[in-house]
């Protein structure tokens, strides 16, 4: 199960867990700062760090710069409880240097909901192979064209709403780690990054 979650770190609290994340023991000895080992292994798991955090914005609140971490587990269901309990942990601990923004499963609903599934009518056009091909023009029926364009109405399944009640909670200050949009601030939180594959998030 791929689970993503959204961090929020003051600057001293960044600055704690960067240097926790590039200490090398062969050369600077043992670490002995605040960053325990479970919480340096839950940072480690930010992949491309510096690219990622630069498609966030830094927000500045509570007279501090805070910036994002976008963190995806992709770890088995007791692993990701062992998760929620270290993040729960940290909110208890440090309740002013560090937040969770939000926190989604890759089919883009926030934990602790499901999607609502209905069906609907919708008109689409795609590729069929052509059943009149020949690509022989010295015989009848001369159509070289291998696929064909077709419309028509199909049935699809659609995320029409959800059930339950997200575990992490939109944070009050999402809004302002936004990207600008044309140069203005944003007015509406936006998915920022996706992974290959991964579905747009859903932001109740």
């Amino acid at each position: 199960m791929i689970v993503n979650v959204w961090i929020g770190l003051r600057d001293d609290a960044q600055a704690a867990i960067l240097t926790r994340l590039r200490w090398d023991e062969e050369t600077q000895g043992p670490y002995t700062g605040p960053v325990t080992d479970r919480q340096h292994k839950l940072f480690s798991y930010m992949h491309d760090r510096e690219n990622t955090q630069r498609l966030f914005k830094q927000a500045t609140f509570g007279g501090r710069v805070w910036t994002v971490w976008s963190v995806y587990f992709d770890l088995p269901g007791n692993i990701l409880q062992l998760v929620k309990a270290e993040l729960d942990q940290m909110l208890v601990d440090y309740p002013t240097q560090f937040v969770v923004m939000g926190a989604w499963h890759w089919e883009g609903n926030q934990v602790g909901t499901e999607h609502v599934y209905s069906t609907r009518i919708v008109t689409k056009t795609w590729s069929i192979l052509n059943p009149d091909y020949q690509p022989d023009p010295d015989l009848p029926a001369f159509d070289d064209r291998y696929t064909i364009r077709v419309t028509g109405d199909v049935e699809e399944e659609y995320v029409s709403g959800h059930t339950g009640t997200p575990i992490y909670p939109m944070h009050p200050q999402i809004l302002k780690f936004m990207p600008d949009v044309d140069g203005l601030p944003a007015t509406v939180v936006t998915d920022v990054n996706l992974g290959q594959g991964q579905v747009h998030r859903n932001f109740l």
